[in-house]
């Protein structure tokens, strides 16, 4: 399903480290976000583990997967929220 909708993005937390690599394998690396799982597991082993899956892709892949593609989707949502207020709509009840 997620393959059929480009605007859709993965997190792979609390996911099986296959299905992470199944994810970018498929969607792409622009398409999957590192999950770090916390609290429920160290942070500094979860982005090891994504490290070592990440081993053989490209350093483009890499660095999207462990912070450019959410960096790339906050940044988009800030600027999003920005249009909004400039056009005077207001979320605060």
């Amino acid at each position: 399903m997620t393959r059929d909708h480009p605007n859709i993005v993965v997190i792979g937390s609390a996911i099986h480290e296959r299905a992470i690599l199944q994810a970018i394998r498929t969607l792409g690396h622009e398409r999957v976000c590192f999950g770090s799982d916390m609290p429920f597991f160290l942070m500094h082993a979860r982005l090891a583990m994504y490290e070592a899956l990440l081993r053989d892709f490209e350093p483009e892949a890499r660095e999207c997967v462990l912070g450019g593609n959410i960096l790339r989707l906050l940044e988009g949502e800030k600027q999003t929220l920005g249009r909004t207020a400039a056009a005077g709509v207001s979320f605060r009840p």
